[in-house]
């Protein structure tokens, strides 16, 4: 099945230049007491079906990103519906109760995720995923990795990509 999904994940890939990101064992629907070694667990969903947009002034080959509102969401991404299965896009009005946690990877390879868990100790969400690269030619992609997880009292997110950190945006501040 997984490579039945990566294989997809190219397809979705060469039409709209995204890459659907795989949740490690579905959906996390965790209580909120639940621990894990490195923090409290928090409840998460992967979202696909998004591609980054190219008006989105987004040219690094990392970019490691924390969204509180749906127009920003939307200066970034667009939805990209294709054949196949439906994909996990955002509730309407999800940004009443979720933040999103974005990273893409931008260049000439093909990257998919699994996320592993997420966690938070001491206002600091930690997201800890495994990320594999295939190369893509000389055609350039952006493919995002894209996490909603419920509001809180966050202020800075981790990524840990393969156990190394690779990027730690800060949340913006409360109006």
């Amino acid at each position: 099945m997984q490579t039945s999904l990566v294989r997809l994940a190219v397809v979705v890939t060469a039409i709209v230049g995204s890459v659907v990101a795989l949740p490690g064992n579905g959906d996390s629907l965790l209580h909120a007491s639940q621990k894990e070694e490195g923090g409290q667990k928090v409840p998460y969903t992967v979202h696909s079906g998004y591609f980054r947009r190219n008006d989105s002034g987004l040219e690094d080959p990392l970019h490691a990103l924390v969204i509180t509102d749906q127009k920003r969401f939307d200066q970034i991404f667009g939805v990209a519906f294709t054949m196949g299965a439906k994909p996990k896009i955002l509730p309407e009005k999800g940004f009443d109760t979720l933040v999103v946690c974005a990273l893409i990877h931008q260049g000439n390879k093909v990257w998919t995720y699994t996320v592993e868990g997420v966690t938070q100790e001491e206002g600091v969400l930690t997201i800890k995923y495994k990320a594999t690269a295939a190369d893509g030619g000389t055609a350039m992609f952006a493919s995002p990795l894209i996490v909603s997880v419920p509001k809180g009292n966050y202020r800075q997110v981790r990524f840990v990509e393969n156990n190394k950190v690779v990027a730690e945006p800060k949340f913006p501040a409360k109006e």
